[in-house]
Order: structure tokens, then sequence, then C-alpha cells
């Protein structure tokens, strides 16, 4: 008996391996997370007073466990400052495009966090502030690069926070395409060049035109200032004090600098641990790494975006770096802000209900799915934390 179980149990393993789908361990039923040594408070459902129906975010096990959710690699949930849920799937994944086929995703796993990277750029523009290295978001860009036009130099470093630079750009709903300017940029001899040369269509701080390039300016604007990369200053000025070891910051085609705009590696926790430094304030474990002044810039909305419903995209504000929403619960408004990646990757950070919310998943370039991350919000989260 013992022998044919054995041989039962290889048979469903060569199976799996066959059909190229990892072996994952789980099921549907609700676990509190893990205890690490990691800096996160852990605990369960029933430790958290103030919220509402639990059986919507139960259900979430099922639809993550059905397909419901296409392809979704992690969903975390910290509330109150307790981490409640933590999910891991196995499902298809790229590092920055490359595939790495089905990959059973864990709390150790290095996840493409694609344009959230640019959410980070600004906490450490803010960092950059604090220490005095930069002296405010209204100094132009011609301070910075030489020989620019006199309207391209009058740019300044707020208007490249907001996506409101005026340089034509061509970028969303182009992910995958040839004429996404993202990818000319990234294969590009001269980056920054490229950026620069692009022509003003707008006038700066009018019109929101999301753009990678915005963000890999603010980057060279960084090194310009301390002569370190945008991974080198996030890991000693930002990663560090939070705990965050083990990171990828993936470079350019040719390899001179940092993918700014969508070149992060993190693990779930470690995204985490960013969402949870600016639900509370710029704050970790009482240090106080950002000013608070600065994650309400971030947070808070400087501009309307354009209807991109036909992405499956929410309406909305952009604030520094971040994606900006109110949504109506209960007869309240909500402000929600988001640092997005393409494919699935969001930190949603609620200070109202003061929960933050991870989400992974492999849909690279797929706007097919564009509303998983907000799907999982809506359905199941917002249900769960508000009375």
């Amino acid at each position: 008996m013992r022998f044919h179980g054995t041989l039962i149990l290889f048979i469903t393993l060569l199976l799996f391996c066959l059909s190229g789908q990892p072996v994952c361990s789980g099921g549907v039923s609700y676990q509190s997370p893990m205890r690490l040594a990691d800096g996160i408070s852990v605990g369960s459902f029933n430790q958290i007073v103030n919220v509402g129906d639990t059986s919507e975010i139960m259900r979430l096990d099922s639809a993550l466990a059905d397909g419901r959710l296409h392809n979704v690699h992690s969903v975390l949930l910290y509330k109150d400052s307790v981490l409640v849920y933590e999910k891991y799937l196995c499902g298809k994944d790229e590092r920055h495009g490359k595939k790495l086929g089905n990959v059973a995703h864990d709390v150790y796993t290095l996840h493409d966090m694609r344009s959230i990277s640019k959410s980070v750029v600004a906490a450490c523009i803010g960092i950059a502030l604090q220490r005095g290295v930069l002296k405010s978001v209204y100094e132009p860009i011609g301070d910075f690069f030489g020989g620019l036009p006199k309207e391209k130099a009058k740019i300044t470093i707020h208007d490249l926070l907001t996506m409101s630079s005026g340089l034509s750009w061509k970028e969303v709903g182009l992910y995958g395409h040839l004429l996404n300017d993202e990818t000319k940029m990234n294969i590009s001899f001269y980056p920054l060049s490229f950026i620069l040369r692009k022509q003003q269509v707008h006038k700066p701080g009018t019109v929101w035109n999301y753009s990678a390039g915005n963000t890999q300016l603010l980057a060279a604007i960084l090194k310009v200032r301390t002569g370190l990369d945008i991974d080198s200053f996030a890991r000693k000025y930002l990663f560090a004090p939070l705990g965050i070891q083990q990171t990828e910051w993936i470079r350019l085609f040719w390899k001179s600098d940092p993918a700014a705009a969508s070149g992060l590696r993190l693990t779930s926790r470690e995204l985490l641990k960013l969402g949870v430094l600016f639900e509370q304030n710029g704050q970790y474990h009482n240090m106080q790494l950002i000013d608070k002044a600065w994650v309400d810039s971030c947070l808070t909305s400087h501009i309307n975006r354009p209807d991109l419903s036909k992405l499956l995209l929410d309406n909305g504000g952009y604030g520094y770096q971040f994606w900006t929403y109110n949504y109506s619960r209960n007869n309240k408004w909500i402000s929600i802000a988001e640092a997005k990646g393409n494919g699935g990757q969001s930190l949603f950070i609620c200070r109202d209900l003061h929960f933050v919310l991870v989400v992974t998943a492999g849909n690279y370039g797929q706007s097919a799915y564009n509303d998983i991350p907000g799907k999982i919000l809506k359905d199941y989260i917002l249900p769960y934390v508000c009375q």
C-alpha cells in the first residue's frame, strides 16, 4: 500500500512537470500569514475590529483558485498595522520581458514591479529634498541638463513628477508595440537625449501624459546631484532603513543606467513595507524616513487624468508618481492612492481606512486584464475594510 501511494504521488508530480505547471501548496481555505523575522506584524481576521463583512474577502480565495482573477501571483492585505491576508499562487511570469515560464510564487520570490518603480523614484526625490540635495520641486530641468531650448529648460521637477512635462510621448495602450516610446527609450544608445529631443507639445504643468521618460529624467537629476544611480540611492536611503535586502533593479538595454520607470524587482512583502511607510505618513517602526508633507504630496492629486475607461482603468487624478482615486462606500468618500505597474502590479494605500493592499500578477501587456487589481480592491477588500 505504501508503494502504491508513493507511485501515485510520483506519477502526479511527473504529470505536473510534463504539463509545465508548478506544484503549488495551499488551497482555498484561509490561513493566517506566516510570521517571519522581517519586521512585519502578522495576525488574523479575528484580531481586526471595526470591519465589515468577512465573507467577501473569504470568497477571494475561491476567486483566485478558480481563475476568475487571471494569473494573479500574490495578494497581501495589511490592515490596522497587521498583515491579515497573504496568498501566493502559481502562474506564468516574466523578468522585465524575458519569459520565465510557470513560477510557483512564494514569500521569497522576486517579482517585477514594472511602473511601481516610478513611485519608488518619487520617494527618493522626497528624501533628496529632505537631505538638501535638491532645493525645490520647482527647480527647472535646465539647471541639470545644459543646452535645452528655452521652453524645455523651464520644465520643473514638479512637472516630471505629475506626468505633465508637456513633452510628446506615446506609451499608454502601446505596451509591447514598436511605437511605444518607452521601448524606444530603453533600447536607445543615449536614453536621456532621446527624451530631451522630444517635441514640446503642451505648456508644462497643464496636460497629463503618462511617460517613462519623465521618471528617467527624475533619476538622472538625482544622479547629477548625488553621483548615485537610482538603485544605489534607493538602496542606501530607502531600502536599508526599511530592512529591504532582496532587491534587483534591471538596467536599460545598453546597461547604461537602471530602468528607473520599470526595472525594480521586489518580493511582495518588501513591496508591502513601502506601502506601510506611506500609509503611516512616512514613518516605519517609529522612524520618520520621509516627511509627512512629501507623503501628502505623493498621494494627493495634482492633476486630472484623461478618461482611460477603454483600457479598463478607473478615472481619477495623479499625485507624485501615484494614481489617485475617490470611491464612495456606505455614503462616505474614500481616498485611495495606487502605485501601478504593467501586468497587474498594484500597491493600494488608504490612509482613511488604514490599510495597504499588494497585488502582483503576470498579465504583462494584456489590457483585457487591467481591471483585475481594481476588482480585488472593490469587490473583495473594500466590503471587508468598510463598516
